[in-house]
């Protein structure tokens, strides 16, 4: 199963191509076009020509997955169309959350709950463990602090807000400076 995107898990999908080219390239992020939906094509794997290896997913207009099946593709290789493909299985790729969190003085009253939103999403089903990574920074007058690093355990968060709670700032917080030093 794909899983949700953005909340979960995204899952690519090995596609191997059985071609009789030595070299074909496809960079990372490549879109093909299709009515309303897209497929994206995440990474690739050349070094046993003539088997090429992509690691895709696709997504319907709506950004809902779809099922990568040979009967519903079209693979082609300088306009020909390329006969031999194969649908090898799923492919695990996790996503990195970075936590941004801004709490000038007088909102101490917003950390326990901002707290208990961070440790939701990072358990299940939001969080897959040694999937996904997540980081969390606070905001600071002119940087944003590494509170902690990225991490792909669910208990290091717990274990981090149990040893170390959230503190409102103490000087003035600059969100936007913040932002662009990460």
């Amino acid at each position: 199963m794909l899983g949700y995107l953005g909340y979960r898990l995204r899952t690519s999908i090995y596609i191997a191509l059985l071609i009789g080219v030595a070299w074909l390239i496809s960079p990372p992020g490549a879109f093909a076009q299709q009515d309303g939906g897209r497929i994206v094509i995440s990474s690739s794997e050349n070094g046993s020509p003539p088997i090429i290896i992509l690691r895709a997913y696709a997504t319907d207009e709506l950004g809902k997955p779809l099922e990568l099946e040979p009967d519903n593709i079209v693979v082609s290789h300088n306009g020909e169309v390329v006969s031999d493909v194969q649908v090898i299985g799923d492919y695990q790729a996790g996503t990195f959350t970075v936590f941004v969190v801004d709490v000038p003085g007088g909102l101490e009253g917003q950390l326990q709950s901002i707290q208990e939103t961070i440790e939701q999403f990072s358990s299940p089903p939001y969080m897959e463990e040694r999937a996904d990574y997540i980081a969390l920074y606070r905001v600071g007058a002119t940087d944003a602090d590494q509170l902690l690093t990225p991490s792909n355990f669910y208990n290091t968060i717990r274990n981090f807000f149990f040893s170390t709670p959230l503190e409102s700032a103490t000087e003035q917080t600059a969100l936007a400076d913040s932002m662009g030093n990460l």
